[in-house]
């Protein structure tokens, strides 16, 4: 029996070692999980937001806010660890858990640099940097506005691009920016110039000049004068706009060249821009040349209402009805051609002489489709119905052309204490309507109220 128990004791012991070995084997079998910090190898700081994935898995982790990681649920003892950063360069780190289920690691990743030659950066005092200096230093209160800022915007024409100064108002002809007006006067109480030389208006009735008319690349800097001095025209009660060309800055050839295009979804039809320019500056000579052409295909409908007052019937109340209403289609195209050069000769800082020549062309051509409701012309029924009234339909198609030309030969001198300053220029605008017909026809309704209560329904 003494035997027998002993015997026991001895088998007991062997069992629990063996017990013991395979939970440890077990547990070095896995899951195993690795956990860490990811740092910047130079500065020693945390990199949040960090990938680390394990090399042919899916398991994957980003870093927290501490640069701290976890992966977890690993099956393999052995294997590869990628870590990488926007802007690092990936890591990839040999792991191996051996008889641990889990290990913790800080990896290091250095930043991922370029290494570049020396490059020198220097500034021009030009564009809207000198367009500001002229406006701080200048003798009147004025606005300058260079071509570096106008080009921020999509703007199309020079009228649009002075619309954005305070104190400016404008005046838009189907969508697009044409007549300027300076703190609330009327276009007419304006002087418009090119290169500081008047020009005339294309329209023979009005003095005003459409602005519509020049393409806005044409443009160098615009300077707008919005009070009366004593260095101006008399007739500049509103104020005084001027437009300056380009000219060439620099020996280094200056080319611009841009092309671009949409699609109007009404006209159905595509428009595009394209525009070219060169200069560039050869000892004591200098030569810009500029070139472009806009196509704009619009469209638009529109209802215009006209009203009055009357008696209905044998009521003897005057009441406001409707008088004529106006159903207006309208397919427009619109093509602006721009070109202007500069030559210029400054045989020193003190003198300089330029001419400056400037060409623009803007053709509009509409057709419009109307149709006039007559009301007050019948017998009136209400506000809105009217008995044996006339409707007309008419068909307009015309062309409208206009041209401004303009070349300034000039010099400036400084002599000492004194300068000098003159010019001789030549100013033209025209304007053709080629060809214009109207075609129009007229229908009497006997009962036509209920047409026009459904128009004005939908309306």
């Amino acid at each position: 029996m003494k035997a027998a128990n002993t015997f026991r004791r001895y088998l007991v012991i062997p069992s629990i070692l063996v017990g013991l070995f395979s939970a440890g084997l077990l547990q070095a079998q896995g899951p195993y999980s690795i956990k860490g910090r990811i740092l910047d190898a130079a500065t020693k700081e945390t990199l949040p937001g960090a990938n680390l994935q394990i090399l042919g898995t899916s398991i994957a982790a980003n870093s927290d806010e501490n640069g701290a990681f976890v992966l977890e649920r690993i099956a393999s003892p052995k294997g590869f660890l990628v870590a990488s950063y926007i802007g690092y360069k990936s890591d990839t780190l040999v792991f191996e858990f051996s008889n641990r289920n889990a290990i913790e690691k800080t990896i290091q990743l250095k930043a991922s640099a370029v290494l570049m030659d020396q490059i020198e950066v220097t500034g021009k005092l030009q564009g809207q940097m000198k367009a500001t200096h002229d406006q701080l230093t200048a003798t009147s209160i004025k606005n300058i506005v260079a071509a570096e800022q106008m080009l921020k915007f999509p703007d199309l024409n020079a009228a649009e691009a002075i619309a954005r100064i305070p104190g400016i108002t404008l005046q838009r002809d189907q969508g697009e920016g044409r007549f300027i007006q300076l703190r609330g006067t009327p276009p007419e109480l304006s002087n418009f110039s090119v290169n500081g030389e008047q020009i005339p208006s294309p329209e023979g009735n009005v003095r005003y000049v459409g602005l519509d008319v020049v393409p806005l690349d044409q443009v160098a800097s615009i300077e707008i004068s919005k009070a009366l001095t004593p260095d101006q025209d008399g007739d500049a009660i509103g104020g005084s706009i001027n437009l300056i060309t380009r000219m060439a800055q620099d020996t280094i050839p200056e080319i611009h060249a841009a092309l671009a295009g949409g699609y109007n979804h009404l006209s159905e039809k595509p428009q595009y821009n394209t525009q070219f320019a060169f200069g560039q500056r050869i000892k004591k000579f200098g030569f810009y040349a500029n070139g472009s052409f806009l196509e704009d295909n619009r469209a638009s409908h529109s209802m215009e209402f006209n009203f009055n007052e009357s008696r209905f019937g044998g009521d003897t109340t005057f009441r406001i009805h409707y008088d004529i209403v106006q159903l207006r289609h309208y397919e427009i195209t619109r093509k602006r051609t721009g070109l202007s050069g500069t030559w210029d000769y400054q045989p020193n800082r003190n003198h300089l002489f330029s001419l400056n020549l400037l060409y623009n062309r803007f053709s509009d051509q509409e057709l419009r489709r109307r149709v006039r409701y007559n009301i007050g012309g019948g017998f009136l029924l209400s506000e809105t119905s009217s008995r044996e009234a006339e409707i007309e339909r008419d068909l307009r198609d015309r062309e409208k052309i206009q041209t401004i030309s303009s070349a300034n030969l000039g010099g400036r001198h400084r002599l000492g204490p004194w300068s000098l300053d003159y010019t001789l220029s030549l100013s033209t605008a025209r304007e053709e309507i080629p060809d214009p017909w109207t075609s129009t026809s007229t229908t009497t309704w006997s009962a036509w109220g209920s047409i026009f209560q459904n128009l004005t329904g939908r309306s």
